[in-house]
């Protein structure tokens, strides 16, 4: 089972961007190199829509990549057992 994001964890990076997208990586020491689960928050209208990297709580992307993974929505059933 690879290595996922807990609950209660914080994030070990966070970049703002412009204010309208927020990027949270969760890091993995488990690897030679970094690896991260990267949460995006981008703002749409007055509303803030949450999707993760690859559409998983695994951390398995690279940080520096942070802004052309592809991000999806996960059911928040599965965002509860981590």
């Amino acid at each position: 089972m690879s290595d996922r994001v807990k609950q209660r964890e914080l994030p070990s990076r966070i970049d703002t961007t412009d204010g309208t997208m927020i990027f949270e990586g969760y890091v993995s020491r488990s690897t030679a190199a970094p690896k991260y689960a990267i949460k995006r928050s981008s703002l749409e209208g007055t509303t803030w829509i949450v999707k993760w990297s690859g559409g998983t709580l695994e951390k398995r992307f690279d940080w520096e990549l942070r802004t052309s993974c592809g991000y999806e929505e996960i059911p928040l059933y599965e965002y509860n057992q981590a």
